[in-house]
């Protein structure tokens, strides 16, 4: 007997791209999925397109809206509380699969079984679905870190994130650790820190979905540079940005951390927050705390205090 899969797809205001995801959808060579599409209150016709996919695919697809704007974590919350699949699939509004995506991803999971999620590399596309030549290997250079073991992984996501949301299968055990989802913390970091709590994570070195670029999506792939990071590091907000996210954080690793597996997950779980402990007492109440900086210098901290000495130098 087959698995089955569900397939979560958080929509807000996409009327442009949401056919043609769901087209790619449609085409799997694997069968035996059902997808699931829940509207924020989108404010265009991406509602309308869902629910015609639905009277026309009754028995594969299924529409639900909120009632409030429910923002993309808690939006996808409520479709992870609809889910009852052998395993769970994450899918962007705006993006195209592979036709071999879901048999692939299922096939590695079935064949590793101590693997909580699997995701896989993606080709980045311009609007138009046209391809720009490059990967997301090329930015995070996900190769590397499919082989670490899965306390160096751990360690590494409790600091920055290289699971990229479209690219993710779960395990339907997992999906109770996932809830309920923290806010302020992007859903694909949230799933690579609990199932690397519980256990491992494993990587398909293939692009398996056209990830698409396009003014206002909600998560992208585009390579910063240091002109954007100096305009952002003195934008008048820069600092409770920054703070907020430490916050946000701190949430969600000390949410993720009763998942732990081994003691080297706890010992770097311990660290991780004793670090943002510091840094955002630190930056709480800058005058007092300023010697602290100078005996325990962090350059990233370091920017902050230099933003808050010279105030206006960079506008908004």
């Amino acid at each position: 007997m087959k698995a089955k899969i569900d397939i979560l797809l958080t929509a807000f205001n996409a009327e442009a791209y949401i056919s043609e995801q769901v087209e790619s959808i449609l085409g799997q060579n694997y069968s035996d999925w059902r997808l699931i599409i829940s509207d924020d209150c989108s404010t265009d016709a991406t509602y309308d397109i869902a629910r015609n996919y639905a009277k026309k695919y009754p028995n594969k697809i299924i529409v639900r809206q909120n009632k409030t704007n429910l923002k993309l974590a808690k939006n996808f919350e409520e479709l992870l509380k609809i889910s009852d699949a052998d395993f769970v699939a994450v899918c962007d509004v705006d993006d195209y699969w592979e036709p071999e995506k879901i048999e692939k991803q299922l096939a590695f999971l079935e064949k590793n079984k101590d693997i909580y999620l699997v995701f896989h590399d993606l080709e980045i596309v311009n609007e138009d679905l046209s391809s720009t030549g490059k990967k997301m290997s090329d930015q995070f250079d996900l190769q590397s870190k499919s082989k670490y073991d899965e306390n160096q992984k751990f360690r590494f996501v409790l600091n920055e994130n290289y699971v990229t949301a479209p690219s993710v299968v779960i395990r339907k055990g997992l999906v109770e650790r996932l809830l309920p989802v923290p806010t302020g913390i992007n859903q694909d970091h949230w799933c690579a820190l609990v199932a690397l709590a519980s256990g491992d994570i494993g990587y398909i070195d293939t692009p398996l979905v056209k990830y698409r670029q396009r003014p206002g999506n909600m998560q992208g792939a585009k390579i910063r540079g240091i002109r954007y990071y100096a305009k952002s590091l003195f934008r008048k907000d820069s600092l409770s940005n920054y703070l907020n996210s430490l916050r946000n954080m701190q949430v969600a690793i000390n949410a993720a951390g009763k998942y732990c597996s081994t003691d080297a997950k706890k010992r770097a779980l311990k660290a991780r927050q004793e670090q943002i402990d510091f840094d955002i007492s630190l930056l709480e109440n800058l005058p007092k705390k300023f010697y602290l900086l100078i005996k325990y210098p962090r350059p990233n901290l370091i920017f902050y205090f230099i933003f808050q000495l010279i105030p206006g130098v960079f506008k908004k």
